[in-house]
């Protein structure tokens, strides 16, 4: 891997996720001579993104960028997005809900994902941005979707190449007094 080639950005959130895989797999990314760093950390991801994607124009020469959120979980699939020719690609992954994130409904999924400094440089500030209901709110539109919008107006058309897993928490609860099968519950459904 050539030094110029890819920089990577680990993206951390507010309550971070411990994850071994991804750290075995950025190091040996930076053993490769990719550039590696955890971004900043902020509770809206949509301004870490846009935070992390100028500073990247601004003080790497490399021609590519590789975000990937803390709780993603490289396969071998995944290096599709180190080899791979494009300016604008993306693992598939579920989202939090254990559900495949559609493109047509969510845009592309920015937890795991590769554009080219063409890309980047063609996409208007905010690249990245939260679209909020009247009720100042509820999302209307996430930052992936926002991006995504913007990346086609530009010109620029993702790709989906390989996958990537999705660290996340769940309980799993024997068969009830009807003897179903067993109930898988995400994490965020006993929080309400």
């Amino acid at each position: 891997m050539r030094p110029d080639w890819i920089s990577v950005v680990r993206f951390r959130y507010v309550r971070d996720w411990d994850n071994p895989a991804l750290d075995k797999w950025l190091c040996a990314l930076a053993a490769a001579g990719a550039v590696v760093r955890a971004s900043s950390v902020a509770p809206r991801v949509d301004l870490v993104r846009n935070r992390e994607v100028g500073r990247w124009l601004a003080e790497d020469a490399t021609k590519y960028l590789l975000m990937v959120d803390s709780d993603m979980v490289p396969l071998a699939e995944t290096n599709a997005l180190l080899i791979e020719p494009g300016d604008a690609l993306w693992c598939p992954y579920v989202d939090q809900a254990g559900k495949v994130i559609d493109p047509q409904v969510n845009g592309v999924g920015t937890g795991c994902m590769r554009i080219s400094r063409g890309l980047a440089e063609a996409v208007p500030e905010p690249r990245f941005e939260y679209v909020l209901g009247v009720d100042g709110r509820t999302v209307v539109k996430s930052e992936a979707f926002t991006f995504t919008e913007k990346a086609a107006a530009a010109g620029f058309a993702f790709r989906a190449v390989g996958r990537a897993g999705h660290l996340m928490r769940l309980v799993a609860l024997p068969p009830g007094p009807e003897h179903e099968a067993v109930e898988w519950k995400f994490e965020w459904e006993f929080l309400s």
